[in-house]
């Protein structure tokens, strides 16, 4: 049977502050304790907070970064070496379709990293 983070989480009620790495660290360690491992991983986090351009504040900005690309940053560093451990592991990274379709330019800017990431990962 598949043991899947986000099943995981969702059964546990777990509000898990993906920006902070030591709260990862511990989410991913109790998860692959209790799972007996993880198969899969799916980084879906994100912030509504979508405010045009010029409205935006850099604390937005740094927000918007950190939870969509400083997040699945920490869910793959920890998931990716039990996977390999295992020698079997899928992470599915949401990037939608907002940077194909003109979204606000902050969402975007951050779903494209989304797919770099997940490419970067790939080839690697």
């Amino acid at each position: 049977m598949l043991q899947s983070l986000s099943a995981y989480a969702g059964s546990k009620g777990v509000n898990l502050n993906v920006t902070d790495g030591a709260a990862v660290k511990a989410f991913i360690a109790k998860a692959n304790a209790e799972l007996g491992g993880i198969d899969v991983a799916i980084n879906l986090a994100g912030d509504r907070h979508e405010v045009k351009f010029l409205e935006q504040t850099l604390e937005d900005w740094h927000k918007n970064i950190a939870v969509n690309l400083t997040g699945p940053f920490h869910i793959c560093q920890e998931v990716i070496p039990l996977m390999m451990k295992k020698k079997y592991g899928r992470i599915i990274n949401i990037a939608g379709v907002t940077p194909y379709v003109g979204g606000p330019p902050a969402k975007s800017m951050v779903k494209l990293g989304i797919v770099g990431l997940t490419r970067g990962l790939a080839r690697e």
